[in-house]
């Protein structure tokens, strides 16, 4: 998965699916990051239960999340703050969503 460090925090790629019958992420495709949402993409309502699902998943608060680019297209660049791209990683390891050898 491709994350882009930077001096307050990362960036990273989300493909969402918006309609879905729960909520959830359900993996990596191709460097990006894929989630399912069972909100519609109505009034950005979408994106925000992406947002809510990315903090309570990376345990992390929901106010150093936001979308830098995408709001309404299904690919999605979210800045998060206040992170190292390691540290990133290593949650993303610890909810399986990326193998330790893709740490690197």
């Amino acid at each position: 998965m491709k994350i882009t460090g930077t001096e307050t925090g990362v960036f990273f790629s989300v493909k969402l699916k918006t309609r879905a019958g729960r909520s959830r992420l359900t993996g990596i495709d191709g460097g990006v990051l894929k989630a399912e949402v069972a909100a519609p993409p109505l009034g950005g309502l979408a994106n925000e239960a992406l947002l809510v699902l990315l903090s309570r998943q990376l345990d992390a608060p929901l106010t150093r999340f936001r979308i830098a680019r995408g709001r309404t297209s299904a690919r999605k660049l979210i800045q998060l703050d206040n992170i190292s791209v390691g540290e990133l990683r290593r949650k993303l390891i610890e909810r399986s969503l990326i193998q330790v050898a893709e740490k690197r």
